[in-house]
């Protein structure tokens, strides 16, 4: 090979590495656009997504709060038209003396402390309320948090019923309830640190599922509370109810594959030995479904 062949060799040669080494640095180059374009894409992707939820997220903090809204005013709405009718009704009974007060028919303590307050200032400026009158509010286990507690006992009321219903939490779940047994423990301490010395449990027997043991944990449970009332009501199936629907007459058994309801049996093995364990536990039977420790029946 001549001198000039070889140069003319060594050319190529340095031009073939120096196309390669240039579409080496194109692929990188174009590697890292690609690269850079797939993150921006995805950043942009996860940007949407962020902020499709914070909207999604604020419409549902919208219509929440919408709800609880609608919900106040209600409430507020049925403290007044009470009032209404406390005042009304006071017409009629101008020399009456005012032995008993029951704040009830549903789940008042949903209420805020201060329109409890402003019921029971009505209550006193319209009756002549004894001194010794017993008052009592029903509450649901979890509703009693907060000032709640101090405040009533402050405008005057001196009795607490709590609707427990069972110690189950399953059957509790299966009775449709919100609260756990642990809820309504912490709504009875409460209530007891308040100051209320006079405290009554509801119970409910004939649940979904609920079996004689499990009545008995129930019921062994509560008296070592020592509450001074308990009523150990029965479950009563009424029409229009979903219940209804499930046991009624004419429900179709094969719509429904949840627990079932104690039998007759079990029943009245319940209510035997209800009466027997309250009656050893210092229990007086007064009414039906009622039970008091000694002068502590419900007026």
């Amino acid at each position: 090979m001549t001198g000039l062949e070889k140069i003319i060799t060594q050319i190529i040669d340095d031009a073939k590495a120096n196309a390669q080494k240039a579409k080496a640095a194109a692929e990188e180059e174009a590697s890292k656009i690609l690269a850079s374009a797939k993150t921006q894409r995805e950043e942009q992707v996860a940007q949407i997504q962020a902020d499709t939820q914070a909207q999604v997220a604020a419409i549902g903090a919208h219509a929440q709060s919408g709800a609880k809204l609608k919900q106040r005013q209600t409430l507020l709405s049925a403290k007044q038209q009470l009032i209404r009718e406390i005042r009304a009704q006071s017409c009629y009974c101008t020399d009456c003396q005012v032995v008993s007060v029951f704040i009830g028919g549903g789940t008042p303590s949903l209420l805020e402390p201060s329109c409890i307050s402003r019921i029971m200032e009505t209550v006193f400026s319209c009756f002549q309320v004894e001194p010794e009158a017993e008052i009592t509010i029903e509450a649901n286990p979890g509703t009693l948090l907060g000032k709640k507690l101090p405040v009533y006992r402050q405008c005057g009321i001196n009795r607490v019923s709590i609707g427990l219903q069972s110690a189950d939490n399953t059957e509790l779940k299966n009775l449709g309830r919100i609260h756990s047994f642990e809820e309504f423990l912490k709504s009875f301490q409460s209530a007891r640190m308040a100051g209320f010395t006079n405290i009554n449990i509801d119970l409910m027997s004939g649940i979904p599922g609920q079996t004689l043991e499990s009545w008995k944990n129930t019921l062994k449970k509560v008296t070592m509370l020592k509450p001074e009332h308990i009523s150990a009501y029965s479950l009563i199936i009424e029409e229009g109810t979903p219940f209804w629907n499930r046991f009624g007459e004419g429900a179709c058994a094969c719509d429904y594959t949840g627990p079932a309801l104690p039998d007759e049996d079990t029943e009245n093995k319940i209510y035997r030995f209800t009466r027997k364990l309250l009656q050893e536990q210092g229990f007086e039977r007064y009414e039906i479904s009622n039970y008091a420790k000694p002068g502590y029946e419900c007026r």
